[in-house]
């Protein structure tokens, strides 16, 4: 995750106030996603049904201000100009276009600007944010490409 798909990132102001509430309350949390967002990020249901049910999950908590703030600065790291320049090690980017988590630019300025020469892009015009928690075809297809990647690395 390299860049936040704008619609999901509050305000300006919002953000600075959350990191400056994360310094003094650290463990107060931010408030709770709507119900149905937690479900944008698996194309398969039964998935979100699994993830619900999981007890390392934490599909009702959402995260504390200093685990979104460090999540934030991070962000703005990685978006900093030569950040991504000094990645050198091969490495494989998978992406769905409907992803409305992750914005498929961050995965498009991973593969341009990281100075490895051994490096590939995958964008798919179908799935969701969890590739490998998708439909049957948009997991399988995920798979068959890692696989591919790794054999021919490994």
């Amino acid at each position: 995750m390299i860049k936040v798909d704008p619609k999901t990132i509050p305000p300006a102001p919002i953000v600075c106030v959350v990191k400056l509430m994360a310094r003094l309350f650290p463990r107060s949390r931010l408030p709770p996603e709507k119900e149905d967002d937690f479900g944008t990020a698996f194309g398969d249901k039964r998935w979100e049904a699994a993830a619900r049910d999981d007890p390392l999950v934490p599909s009702d908590k959402p995260p504390t201000l200093a685990m979104a703030a460090a999540f934030l600065n991070a962000m703005s790291r990685l978006q900093r100009p030569g950040a991504l320049a000094r990645l050198e090690l091969p490495f494989l980017a998978l992406h769905a276009k409907p992803d409305v988590r992750c914005a498929v630019e961050g995965s498009q300025m991973l593969h341009k600007q990281a100075a490895s020469t051994d490096k590939e892009l995958r964008l798919y015009e179908q799935g969701s944010h969890q590739l490998l928690q998708d439909s049957p075809e948009n997991t399988q297809r995920a798979i068959r490409d890692i696989h591919a990647w790794l054999e021919a690395h490994c």
